[in-house]
């Protein structure tokens, strides 16, 4: 392997273990909701009038733009450390564009963090579940010889390894619309059920 595809391989490499940090951030910031009712605030804010769709639409949004804006600034992060260590400015950019193929997976975990909290927010510390293991197969899958069903069940096992692998559309597409049909039943959820004695 020569220099270049080794220095590649790398970049590919600390940037899909540098991308745990936005899912962390995207499950612990729409876990906040539910904080949010168990204090009493959320039923305060329906009380002023506002409704219980605009009130989680606003949230999630929030949540994706920081959570886009977070992924965007760690590939960029990644990308100065190695352009620092080759001499090649363009690696800032490059890496700042490949984190953005980690948003469906970041989006799919917060989804089913969203959609506990529509559904059973009794349980929705369910979604660590979620993100424990996509950094167990991450960091330690392969040294720990997990089968690959098991390893299949991280969504940032879909993720091709960018900039080192071509990116492919389907796995992306797909984690999008399950992440799609997760909200919408979080927000069915969140319309029907009562709000603080969940």
């Amino acid at each position: 392997m020569d220099l270049a595809n080794l220095t590649t391989s790398f970049a590919s490499a600390i940037l899909s273990f540098l991308m745990v940090a936005p899912l962390v951030f995207s499950v612990t910031a729409v876990l906040r909701l539910r904080a949010e009712e168990d204090a009493g605030r959320t039923e305060q804010m329906l009380v002023t009038g506002s409704s219980r769709a605009g009130l989680l639409a606003g949230w999630l949004a929030v949540v994706a733009l920081q959570s886009v804006v977070m992924t965007a600034v760690v590939g960029l992060g990644a990308g100065l450390g190695v352009a620092a260590g080759t001499g090649d400015a363009g690696w800032a950019g490059e890496l700042t564009l490949a984190a953005l193929a980690y948003l469906p997976a970041i989006a799919l975990v917060a989804a089913i963090a969203a959609a506990l909290f529509g559904l059973a927010p009794r349980i929705t510390a369910l979604a660590w579940a979620v993100v424990v293991w996509a950094a167990t197969v991450l960091f330690l899958g392969s040294l720990l010889g997990l089968p690959e069903w098991a390893m299949d069940l991280s969504p940032l096992t879909h993720v091709p390894q960018v900039p080192g692998a071509e990116p492919e559309a389907a796995p992306l597409l797909i984690m999008s619309g399950f992440a799609a049909v997760l909200v919408a039943a979080g927000f069915a959820g969140f319309r029907s059920r009562d709000v603080g004695s969940a």
